[in-house]
């Protein structure tokens, strides 16, 4: 008999249980002065992370924290100049392999003597580059991060210790205040200080910030071009109302065993592409989940307003929302507080909310800016309308999904 719903929900659950313990049984030291910082990158991500890794490694450094890096490059992406930039910004470079040739299974990492690398080798701050060979099997995100997940798991089994937090996050990732000037590239607005703090005990998202982005001098930077009012809605609403309250892939941090023990989990779905919902919800059933902070922003990157990867980008997170709500909804379930986007409640939500923030301005200007924003996020959905009456759910267990990537 196929499993119901709720019997797939307390399964994983139990998953995540079992390997927390584990990891927690096996774990012979926490480094409290360590940050471990995962990224999963995909092609032409070499002009993000450039400017990305050596800011966050400032960031830490700021907070007395050692960086620790591992960046996974999935299915045969191979940036050439990239490693010699961040041994430039002083970060100790290793390099691995992984080899997949399951698309459930992960792959080994192995380092260039063909043994699994240690988290660390020196105090310094370091990066660890792991080249993910190109197979059918290691195509998605999800794939990459199966591997650096399975083997972070396994170095904790053999003594290695273990940085205390772990953020995990996006090539284009960088974290700032509310008020940062996004246009200034030099200044860090806000050290992850404040992030880590509250991430010392359980899981706790960033609010989530959407911009385009433009190259200048090879590298990638955002802008203020104008994007869709689908997300501009999220960037208005994420953190703000329930069911909107996702811990977001792009700026999540944790206690490292507690993320290494959810993302081994969720990463045994080879065709999951909302792992930021799946984490946010098994968090929650196991009561780690300590929501979105309102001090930090992450930002995510998007095209511009009205382009055909704008809509793709939605289509393939309605899809992956269907595919949560197959295998998570349900008696029990949190799926519904972490996220729903439906139409009435993305309507009520973004009424309600921009009549508040209009009511609660200090100016006309302010008042008018409010409106107009309202009109600008509502002004799309027909469009949402359409994608939610099309999007079927991915498959999760067999990595086919629906729509395409941009």
């Amino acid at each position: 008999m196929p499993m119901t719903e709720p019997m797939l929900f307390e399964r994983d659950l139990q998953d995540a249980r079992d390997v927390l313990s584990d990891l927690r049984r096996s774990l012979s030291r926490r480094l409290e002065n360590e940050t471990l910082i995962v990224i999963s990158a995909g092609e032409k991500s070499e002009a993000h992370l450039a400017r990305t890794v050596p800011k966050l490694a400032r960031q830490l450094a700021a907070t007395g924290r050692t960086p620790r890096f591992v960046i996974g490059f999935n299915a045969g992406y191979a940036p050439a100049s990239l490693l010699e930039r961040l041994e430039a910004a002083k970060l100790h470079v290793r390099r691995a392999e992984s080899h997949r040739t399951s698309a459930v299974e992960p792959g080994p990492v192995l380092g260039l003597d063909g043994q699994p690398p240690p988290l660390a080798t020196s105090d310094e701050p370091s990066c660890l580059a792991i080249y993910q060979r190109a197979t059918p099997e290691a195509l998605g995100k999800i794939r990459m991060l199966g591997d650096i997940y399975a083997w972070l798991q396994a170095r904790v089994e053999v003594g290695d210790g273990l940085p205390a937090t772990l953020i995990a996050c996006d090539a284009e990732s960088e974290f700032h205040a509310p008020d940062c000037d996004l246009t200034d590239s030099d200044h860090d607005c806000l050290p992850l200080g404040n992030l880590i703090a509250q991430a010392t005990e359980q899981c706790v998202g960033t609010r989530n910030l959407f911009r385009c982005y433009t190259d200048r001098d090879s590298i990638q930077v955002p802008t203020g071009q104008r994007i869709s009012g689908i997300h501009e809605f999220v960037n208005f609403i994420h953190g703000r109302a329930v069911g909107f309250q996702w811990l977001p892939g792009g700026g999540t941090a944790g206690p490292a065993d507690a993320m290494i023990a959810l993302k081994r989990v969720l990463t045994r779905l080879p065709g999951l592409r909302v792992e930021d919902v799946a984490l946010s919800v098994l968090a929650e059933g196991l009561e780690i989940n300590g929501g979105v902070s309102r001090e930090v922003f992450s930002l995510n990157r998007c095209a511009p307003a009205g382009s055909r990867s704008s809509r793709q980008q939605m289509m393939r997170w309605i899809a992956g929302y269907r595919s949560m709500q197959v295998r998570y909804a349900g008696a029990g379930s949190p799926l519904e507080s972490v996220t729903s986007p439906t139409l009435p409640k993305i309507v009520w939500q973004a009424t309600r909310l921009s009549l508040r923030d209009a009511v609660s301005a200090d100016s006309w200007r302010g008042r008018l800016s409010a409106l107009h924003r309202y009109f600008r996020m509502t002004a799309t959905l027909p469009l949402f309308v359409y994608i939610m009456s099309a999007a079927r759910p991915d498959d999760l267990e067999h990595g086919q999904g629906h729509w395409p990537s941009p």
